[in-house]
């Protein structure tokens, strides 16, 4: 009797083995499925993406003019994408913020204008000023910080190329004349070339020949034409890659 109790005993070890192991698997796999979920929970829309990407100075012409590749854009796409995670409705909220404190200082103002405000609006209209540049500098940090993590695998010539793009993105000019940093009466002078080249050119027109000569001179800068090369050559490739890695419509 001993030994058909203990034959019998072995193969319910064996069972009851088996189902811990099928629970514990099937625990794990809903916990992973679990945190899968609260993964795309956290994940920003495509759209949301994108639109970060290029606030911050990274859309598919940015990164083809200082030099990036298909798969150059694929990390940064993915890295920013892991800052936007790690970091849920950071740009969302700090953007809300900011908003709402606007409003408040553009409410006060005006009652201030109007002669009509109190001693305690004026007050409070001092201190809503200073909240909303508290506000901006926090947003500001937040760019910053997805700005870092999107371009850490980036080497130091194109974080640098983006840096003077992004910084000079004001002036609205092509793209790699961006790449060179210029005093104002600089920038100004390549937009009125650039304004004459392009009026001359839709008249049927000579060009002003001096107009031409800086141009010239500019456009042989190596970071000028280095830019523009990398644009003919890659931005078709680049933008495809880009829209792909986010998840966007081309």
């Amino acid at each position: 009797m001993a030994r058909v109790f203990k034959t019998g005993r072995y193969p319910a070890i064996i069972v009851l083995g088996i189902v811990i192991a099928v629970l514990f698997v099937n625990v794990h796999s809903i916990d992973q499925a679990k945190a899968r979920a609260s993964m795309l929970l956290l994940a920003p829309t495509a759209d949301e993406l994108a639109a970060a990407m290029l606030r911050i100075g990274l859309g598919p012409a940015q990164l083809t003019a200082a030099g990036g590749s298909p798969s150059t854009v694929a990390t940064v796409v993915g890295d920013s994408l892991d800052d936007m995670i790690a970091n849920p409705a950071a740009i969302e909220l700090a953007d809300a913020a900011c908003a709402d404190l606007k409003r408040q200082c553009d409410g006060l103002k005006r009652v201030i204008q109007s002669g009509q405000a109190t001693s305690e609006q004026i007050n409070a209209y001092a201190v809503a000023m200073t909240q909303l540049s508290l506000a901006e500098a926090q947003r500001q940090s937040v760019l910053n910080g997805l700005l870092t993590s999107a371009t850490a695998s980036l080497n130091a010539s194109q974080q640098n190329t983006l840096a003077a793009i992004r910084g000079n993105r004001n002036w609205d000019l092509p793209i790699e004349f961006l790449t060179v940093d210029r005093t104002e009466p600089q920038w100004v002078q390549l937009r009125d070339a650039l304004a004459n080249e392009r009026i001359s050119a839709k008249l049927g027109q000579q060009p002003d020949p001096e107009a031409q000569a800086l141009l010239l001179q500019l456009r042989g800068n190596p970071l000028v034409a280095t830019a523009k090369a990398n644009l003919d050559a890659n931005l078709a490739v680049v933008t495809a890659a880009w829209e792909q890695a986010i998840g966007v419509d081309g």
